[in-house]
């Protein structure tokens, strides 16, 4: 089980329940164990409790807003102390972008950040899709650190993954769903914003989004209704190519009639 520390502002409580609700499926299948400083019991030196449980994290997950980044507490204890470790490779830090603020010259901006895009929570027309992002993006990360155990690879080398263009097309030609699609596309991100473009980069990226826009397409076509085959089936008849023929030789063959009765009544 993988202990993940949850730092965040009071002001964005909301979130952070909100956020544990959608993680709470990983929670009970024993793949995390999530805190937040809302566990420290009465009458123990709180301080103590938050400095252990974010020595022992090995997720620690950053809320990100201006309050945040107000809170002497959240950003000069919590964040320097989550970075310095992430530095070590001792913890992964994951920011997650919960309201517009200006991060771009902090400690963590250097670092993948969730949702998708940078995107803020916020900003999210459906802020459930948003956490959903989130979450998918913490089970990408999960499974790298599931496969670096039982490869005996040491943590440090799960925290920063030499994942090439290669791996990265491998996995997109072995996807079977569309939600692995969309792990193969947050990887690729994680790749593009470290390193310059370049044709190949550029390639691989329109050969994930022709993937993703296909697997879209076929679902909608699923999840359309199905055609009135039996209610179109005499229109289809009628204008059917014989069925054209058809009505001009009858059509034809009336005018021949008019004109030859017209000819006799003279």
């Amino acid at each position: 089980m993988t202990k993940v520390f949850i730092s965040y502002a009071h002001t964005d409580e909301v979130y952070r329940k909100e956020l544990e609700k959608h993680l709470s499926v990983l929670k009970r299948n024993g793949y995390i164990d999530t805190w937040a400083d809302r566990e420290i019991i009465p009458g123990e030196n709180w301080g103590n409790q938050i400095s252990r449980e974010l020595e022992e994290a090995k997720i620690i997950l950053l809320l990100i807003s201006s309050d945040f980044l107000a809170s002497n507490y959240c950003y000069d204890i919590e964040m320097n102390r989550a970075i310095e470790r992430h530095k070590k490779h001792e913890a992964i830090v994951i920011p997650i972008i919960l309201r517009f603020c200006d991060w771009s010259n902090t400690p963590f901006a250097v670092i993948q950040v969730l949702p998708i895009d940078a995107k803020p929570v916020k900003d999210w027309s459906d802020q459930d899709q948003a956490f959903l992002n989130i979450v998918e993006g913490i089970k990408v990360l999960l499974n790298s650190l599931q496969k670096g155990q039982n490869s005996n690879s040491t943590f440090g080398t799960i925290l920063n993954p030499q994942i090439g263009l290669s791996d990265i097309r491998g996995k997109l030609l072995s996807a079977e769903s569309y939600r692995e699609i969309k792990e193969v596309k947050f990887l690729f991100t994680q790749y593009k914003k470290n390193h310059a473009p370049s044709f190949e980069i550029d390639e691989l990226e329109q050969l994930i989004n022709k993937s993703l826009f296909y697997e879209e397409s076929v679902s909608a076509r699923q999840a359309a209704p199905p055609m009135p085959t039996e209610s179109m089936g005499n229109k289809r008849m009628m204008y059917s190519p014989f069925s054209m023929i058809r009505l001009v030789i009858i059509i034809v063959i009336l005018i021949f009639l008019i004109i030859f009765i017209f000819r006799l009544l003279r």
